[in-house]
């Protein structure tokens, strides 16, 4: 019997990481300290961050995109992103969500100080992750950001910011993104997502959670014609065209790297008129 045991707990080890792994995301949820209606609620009001100097050219320009840095305190990374992009020629920066690793202020904080002092600070948009709702991220991230969606200008473009930090988008925010949708448009319009309606090439749960909101998405996405959708969450760059709509994942600001590409990276996406390409550009 006792052999028996032993062979039967051999076999089911193995399973033990992948069940944890799929507990992750609830997990984060359970420790969360807010509710997508809670903060659609708090953020009505709140300043939104905005692009205070204009790009050089308004149909010609590049920005950079990267998911998942996971601050610490540590903003090593984050200057060497801002250093390439400079160098690059890119005229403002996005982080795709889970900017912090937990809820601390003191992971907040460096990031503001690093922007402000290399003069990123006005140039800078956040988007909203699971690892930024966690105990009470939120507060933090709404006293320092703005609120949880929002929308910007830049040259020819539109810039539209969701909160699916739960993996959901939610009905509020759906009539939001909709009316948003419904007005007139530059351009080019953008949808800065954390977690994205699909993570092309790759069979994963790291997308959001209700398969019919995915689909939802991705249709609408098709009939306004979005030019590109940019999230992150999966740690790692991947990247496909559905009719006329571009799906960026760049998820590699930091935390663990993923397949298909084991390295940490930025994404410089290019505008030019109406058509955009996307770079990606490692940073160790």
């Amino acid at each position: 019997m006792q052999q028996r045991f032993s062979h039967l707990l051999k076999c089911q080890l193995p399973v033990l990481p992948l069940v944890l792994l799929a507990l992750v995301p609830f997990l984060n949820h359970c420790v969360s300290g807010s509710n997508p209606e809670d903060r659609f609620a708090q953020s009505e009001g709140l300043t939104a961050l905005a692009l205070q100097t204009p790009v050089s050219n308004s149909d010609q320009f590049s920005f950079m995109a990267v998911g998942d840095t996971h601050l610490k305190g540590d903003t090593s990374r984050i200057k060497r992103i801002l250093d390439s992009g400079t160098s690059r020629g890119s005229e403002f920066f996005v982080v795709l969500g889970d900017i912090v690793d937990r809820g601390a202020w003191d992971s907040y904080a460096p990031l503001k100080d690093l922007l402000t002092t290399e003069g990123w600070w006005g140039k800078f948009f956040s988007v909203l992750g699971n690892h930024d709702i966690v105990e009470d991220s939120w507060t933090h991230y709404k006293d320092m950001f703005g609120p949880n969606h929002y929308s910007f200008d830049a040259g020819n473009s539109r810039f539209l910011v969701l909160d699916t930090a739960d993996g959901t988008v939610g009905d509020r925010q759906w009539a939001w993104l909709e009316a948003e949708l419904d007005k007139p448009r530059p351009t080019n319009t953008f949808i800065l997502s954390h977690y994205m309606p699909l993570v092309p090439d790759v069979n994963t749960y790291l997308k959001l959670s209700n398969s019919e909101e995915a689909a939802k998405m991705i249709g609408l996405c098709t009939r306004k014609q979005v030019t590109a959708v940019l999230g992150g969450h999966y740690h790692s760059y991947t990247a496909r065209t559905l009719g006329s709509t571009r799906y960026i994942v760049a998820g590699g600001g930091g935390g663990r790297t993923m397949e298909p590409v084991r390295s940490h990276f930025y994404v410089e996406v290019r505008v030019n008129g109406n058509t955009i390409e996307e770079e990606m550009i490692p940073v160790e």
